[in-house]
């Protein structure tokens, strides 16, 4: 997928128009009261989390791994990143005839948008300003789930997204490694809108240890420069 991809002039409007409200509108989804499950068009199982559930998980896990929650978060997140990579490839197929690797790279961000925003995990706003001078895929999350949820854990709590994103973007960028740190505010839980900077995953280990709440996205950036 690139800025260079062609497509029809009429593709951003079908999409929006045909397409969206069938893979995130109630039209599309389908309800097996008998197995208690809900499916999209594509037939694709829809998992829905509760805040329960999420503290369920971040005190589990943490009991049994301790600050490696983190870790483990963002490697669940990774692998539903890619998951959901293919499950909105054949969702696009089977309800447009169409598939990821032709969409232009608006269209790209417009449907990841649209899944986040549906599925609850906040509203999410891809940022590629950065990406031809740094480098860099910026992010902002507004009242994302998580922190929501985990208002008594100190510091980022955000690891599942980290992967997510990783995970999804990593799909289009041909494989390559990718690595993602969020940017949190000095101060209280919850937070109204996160960051996160995705690029190399070298790149991203090699300052992920230097950015402490209260960082800017501009402090971010200048460790990245630095390296």
């Amino acid at each position: 997928m690139s800025d260079a991809a062609q497509l029809d002039g009429s593709m951003t409007q079908d999409l929006v128009n045909q397409v969206y409200e069938r893979l995130f509108g109630e039209s599309g989804q389908y309800y097996d009261l008998y197995e208690g499950t809900i499916s999209s068009a594509a037939n694709v199982r829809i998992i829905y989390l509760s805040t329960d559930i999420i503290r369920g998980i971040h005190e589990a896990l943490s009991y049994e791994a301790g600050e490696a929650w983190s870790l483990i978060l963002h490697n669940c997140g990774v692998r539903w990143g890619k998951r959901t990579a293919a499950s909105l490839e054949r969702e696009l197929r089977a309800l447009a005839n169409r598939r990821m690797d032709g969409l232009v790279v608006k269209e790209y961000c417009d449907l990841l948008e649209s899944y986040f925003a549906f599925h609850g995990w906040g509203k999410l706003k891809i940022h590629l300003d950065r990406a031809q001078t740094d480098g860099v895929v910026h992010f902002t999350l507004t009242n994302g789930i998580f922190s929501s949820v985990l208002t008594n854990v100190l510091g980022p709590v955000d690891h599942m997204i980290e992967g997510m994103l990783c995970g999804m973007f990593g799909v289009v960028s041909g494989g390559h490694a990718l690595g993602c740190v969020q940017i949190i505010p000095d101060g209280p839980k919850p937070y109204e809108t996160v960051h996160f900077v995705l690029s190399g995953a070298e790149r991203i280990e090699s300052i992920a240890t230097s950015v402490v709440p209260g960082s800017s996205l501009d402090d971010v950036l200048n460790l990245l420069r630095s390296q």
